[in-house]
């Protein structure tokens, strides 16, 4: 087994530990705070030293691709799920894990998703196009202004 298998492994069997000792060993106090700082900082340690150089084509073209509206996601997302959940959730009732309550989670993340994608290409991805045409309207007003 490679290291980076060896890191990946290691992360699965880390995260199962600490849900289990969660759900079997609640601790209700400000410790288990810090036990759960421990066991995300260790998790995050052994997902950095986990690179894989040789991920597959796919895998790259689409972190790539996914990648540039990183984000408008990370901004659009609170706001669209607020809103879908107080649409489809009554006040101060729980989703039961059943399979509907997953369809329905499902699609409202498959609908948040396809919102932030909206976002990005109408707005985020001419970022770079409109900082340029910025610029050149500003330089020809300075050519004007020295003009006269």
């Amino acid at each position: 087994m490679c290291s980076s298998d060896l890191y990946i492994t290691l992360c699965g069997v880390f995260t199962f530990l600490a849900m289990f000792l969660e759900v079997k060993f609640p601790i209700k106090l400000f410790f288990d705070d810090v036990i759960l700082g421990v066991f995300i900082a260790v998790f995050l340690w052994l997902i950095l030293h986990a690179r894989d150089t040789n991920a597959p084509k796919i895998y790259r073209w689409t972190a790539h691709a996914l990648s540039g509206m990183s984000y408008t996601l990370y901004v659009i997302h609170f706001p669209v799920l607020l809103f879908i959940s107080a649409l489809l959730v009554p006040v101060w009732h729980l989703w039961l894990p059943t399979f509907a309550t997953f369809a329905k989670l499902a699609g409202v993340m498959s609908l948040t998703f396809f919102i932030s994608w909206v976002m990005y290409y109408c707005f985020e991805r001419n970022t770079d196009l409109a900082r340029i045409w910025l610029t050149q309207l500003g330089k020809r007003k300075e050519q004007v202004t020295e003009s006269r």
